[in-house]
């Protein structure tokens, strides 16, 4: 049996398929764990190179991040996150550094904010890069986990907070930027980058029909829905609640919007739901943003009256 290797989402759709692998597909595996709730599972790696560089890296920001991007999975999921495993792999360098004490000072605090407790892991030597692996599991309602495939023709869009800071802290950082920077745009841009802070559905799970979080980016997440969903959308440029420190620490409009569209990791709860009026629930955070099509239509945004395609493009590994 061949498996497709053209994308990352192509080899775990693969995978699916071919072996019928049907806990693979959403944010979290959902295993049965009591009458009440189910085990939500989730892991994530971050690697030197690839998702940080040492040469910015604070390692008890990427030991909070570490966690974080699986706690985000877990509230994708519209649950509660419980333990942790982690799993980090350093030089020789870097362990004489400290490095991997002050990330795990890092994590561990980061888990006492969430209420999730380290229940273990494990720390290897690597002779290139460094690495770190976290598992996160957590619980829902029993056959009350939210997933990406039940997004309706007609069900409105949703995000839970602003976009596109983490795609303009990288742009800062590949351009020379750190995180003590004089300007507190500028700092806050790379926060978002280096220790993005997920937050957890504010709303009853039942008022949503599917649910993802932003980590490649709001145009790739929002197809990853709709493709499972067999549906279509569109977005409206206007109503995309953009980070207001890209436009001020002096990136333009266009380019701004595109961070929102593209720029991944703001690790936002992207959600359809039937209501067209959760924006007005307390403490939500809530602002819509596009609504859902029929399948035969394409994603597109509606931009001052002008309607066009959105191609997928988000972030890929091996693209």
């Amino acid at each position: 049996m061949s498996i497709n290797k053209n994308t990352e989402f192509s080899f775990l759709e693969s995978l699916r398929n071919d072996f019928r692998l049907d806990l693979i597909g959403d944010d979290c595996a959902v295993l049965p764990r009591s009458e009440d709730t189910d085990l939500l599972a989730t892991t994530d790696t971050l690697v030197e190179g690839i998702d940080f560089r040492l040469e910015w890296a604070v390692p008890e920001l990427l030991g909070k991040k570490a966690l974080a991007v699986s706690v985000s999975d877990v509230y994708a999921m519209g649950g509660s996150p419980e333990y942790a495993l982690s799993v980090i792999s350093v030089s020789k360098n870097l362990w004489k550094d400290d490095f991997a004490s002050r990330l795990m000072t890092g994590m561990i605090e980061y888990a006492k904010s969430v209420g999730v407790q380290i229940a273990g892991g494990d720390i290897s030597e690597t002779r290139s890069d460094a690495s770190v692996t976290v598992t996160v599991l957590g619980s829902a309602p029993r056959q009350l986990a939210v997933p990406r495939s039940g997004a309706l023709e007609g069900d409105h869009i949703y995000v839970n907070g602003t976009l596109g800071g983490a795609g303009a802290g990288l742009k800062l950082l590949e351009s020379g930027a750190r995180i003590d920077n004089s300007d507190p745009g500028i700092r806050n841009l790379i926060q978002k980058q280096l220790a993005p802070e997920p937050s957890p559905l504010a709303i009853n799970r039942h008022l949503v029909d599917a649910m993802i979080d932003i980590s490649d980016g709001l145009v790739a997440d929002l197809d990853h829905i709709c493709t499972a969903s067999g549906v279509g959308a569109e977005l409206f440029a206007e109503m995309i609640p953009i980070e207001p420190d890209i436009e001020r620490t002096g990136f333009d409009r266009g380019k701004a919007l595109e961070f929102a569209l593209r720029g991944g990791e703001d690790f936002r709860l992207l959600l359809t739901s039937p209501s067209d009026d959760l924006e007005n629930i307390p403490g939500s955070e809530l602002k819509r943003i596009g609504r859902i099509l029929s399948k035969s239509e394409k994603l597109s945004i509606v931009e001052e009256g002008v309607r066009s395609s959105l191609n997928r493009k988000g972030f890929e590994h091996f693209s």
